[in-house]
């Protein structure tokens, strides 16, 4: 779980004049703000229950710092915080209004100021973000029936947002909600932190700068400035999310992505012709290029709209409450098969090499003076680190020391001296007995990435690396660390 500073203390009590709200988690972060699952009493007829919020706090971190729960701007920065704020309540009065609108976009409840900032609630959406559907799928990717399924009230939500001048400039995998209903599922799209509103004459409502992007969905003209209303910035990202949903990989970089390794990727999937032709379109580098408008979007993709905003998507996940499709959905049981077996083939190998050592005839009684001693192997072992990338570049192995030449060939009865060699004495036979056999060595490799791509259900991104540990060429598990050497995973095969 990440760990987020400078963030209000879960149990903090926020009172907005109509309701109190509960701090019980952080959700996320951003540069502008700080998002937090919240509960708060509410009364239905006669009955008064806690529901969920989401409570959106206004916190620039370069503007301001934390004292206590209240919020101060920092030296110098009074005017900027002051400003930052004001655009803030612009933003929430402004998501209220797109609300009302549309099924699909996130509900705004109250807008309330307090501790020195100022705060939103929404509607906080029980279900998972279209990102970990797509993963949770069948091969990690959906049929081209439930992508136009899904697309298709995102695309009437982004429809009434460029209507209203507003670009989204944030649309990803994971800013769409499937809420699940009684009808159905809802797509709903969320985090509205980079959107701006412009005027009638293109230019901006906000003096707001910031131009934050998501590698993979963002657009080549966001990683600068998007000075004037581009509805083609918004249709590129949903475009992308598209790709996403149909290859379950993350699209590269604006600047690396070409529509012709697109096509070709696309005419695997036996998708139509005219599909193809207008997902490429929209993913034209050059914005004048692209498809301009949300409507030719829709229509180049053969995917309606008008309806109710509930979908009934076709893919099925395990999701019913039997244990153990449970357990087979999220991994669990797999996992422990997979390291049942690892324990199982484990003792085989020593129960057969424990045969191998004991089946030796007995050796042939000897005179006393005639028994020479033979020391025990000595096996050095490196150590598995596991802590950092640095360990994961060191090869460990089993080593068996390499013996010494004895000084004569009979018994030696004095202790040896410090002259000795230090690798110690060489190994006797004893008549009639096997030496002893070395132990399996381990070998281990290491993989560095040079970009973002997905390996074994894990997101790695470029500096991430992943460690092979075998055991006589037999894989005994990976290791997956981060671009800092933090261990972020362990998979057992």
């Amino acid at each position: 779980m990440a760990e987020y500073k400078n963030t209000l203390a879960e149990g903090t009590v926020l009172d907005s004049g109509s309701r109190k709200y509960r701090i019980e988690k952080v959700l996320g972060k951003g540069g502008f703000g700080i998002t937090y699952l919240a509960t708060g009493e509410v009364q239905v007829g006669n009955v008064v229950t806690e529901a969920s919020f989401a409570i959106k706090e206004h916190f620039p971190e370069e503007f301001c710092k934390r004292s206590g729960s209240n919020s101060l701007p920092r030296e110098d920065s009074a005017d900027s915080y002051a400003d930052s704020r004001a655009e803030f309540l612009k933003e929430a009065q402004r998501l209220y209004s797109l609300g009302m609108l549309s099924p699909n976009i996130v509900k705004v409840n109250e807008v309330f100021e307090s501790n020195g900032t100022a705060y939103y609630v929404m509607e906080y959406i029980k279900g998972q973000s279209l990102r970990d559907y797509v993963e949770k799928s069948p091969g990690g990717k959906l049929p081209l029936d439930d992508v136009r399924r899904i697309i298709a009230p995102v695309i009437d939500a982004l429809e009434i947002l460029h209507d209203k001048r507003v670009n989204h400039l944030d649309i990803k995998p994971e800013n769409i909600m499937l809420k699940k209903t009684m009808e159905g599922t809802v797509p709903v799209l969320i985090d509205f932190g980079l959107s701006v509103h412009y005027k009638k004459n293109g230019n901006k409502t906000s003096s707001k700068k910031l131009m934050g992007y998501s590698d993979g969905y963002s657009p080549q003209e966001q990683y600068l400035v998007i000075e004037h209303f581009l509805p083609q910035a918004d249709i590129y990202s949903l475009a992308c999310t598209t790709l996403f949903m149909l290859t379950g990989e993350r699209p590269k970089r604006a600047n690396e992505l070409k529509v012709s390794e697109v096509r070709a990727q696309l005419e695997t999937l036996k998708l139509p012709e005219e599909f193809i032709d207008g997902l490429c379109r929209a993913l034209v580098r050059n914005y004048d290029e692209r498809t301009a408008s949300v409507a030719q979007f829709r229509a180049d993709l053969g995917i309606g709209g008008g309806g109710d905003g509930t979908v009934i998507l076709k893919t099925k996940h395990p999701t019913v409450e039997r244990w153990w499709e449970k357990w087979w959905y999220d991994g669990t049981f797999k996992w422990f098969l997979g390291g049942a077996g690892a324990v199982l083939l484990l003792s085989l190998i020593l129960f057969l090499a424990g045969r191998g050592c004991n089946s030796s005839p007995t050796p042939r009684p000897v005179a006393p003076d005639s028994i020479q001693v033979a020391p025990a192997d000595s096996l050095a072992v490196d150590s598995l680190a596991t802590d950092s990338v640095n360990a994961a570049k060191t090869v460990p192995g089993d080593t068996v020391a390499k013996p010494a030449t004895t000084a004569a060939d009979k018994p030696q009865k004095e202790p040896k001296t410090n002259n000795e060699s230090s690798t110690g004495p060489k190994p006797t036979t004893t008549p009639g007995r096997e030496p002893e056999r070395p132990q399996p060595a381990s070998q281990t490799s290491t993989r560095t990435f040079s970009g973002p791509e997905t390996v074994m259900g894990v997101q790695v991104d470029q500096g991430w690396s992943m460690k092979t540990v075998k055991t006589d060429g037999v894989v005994d598990y990976y290791q997956i660390f981060d671009a800092n050497g933090n261990k972020v995973k362990t998979i057992i095969p």
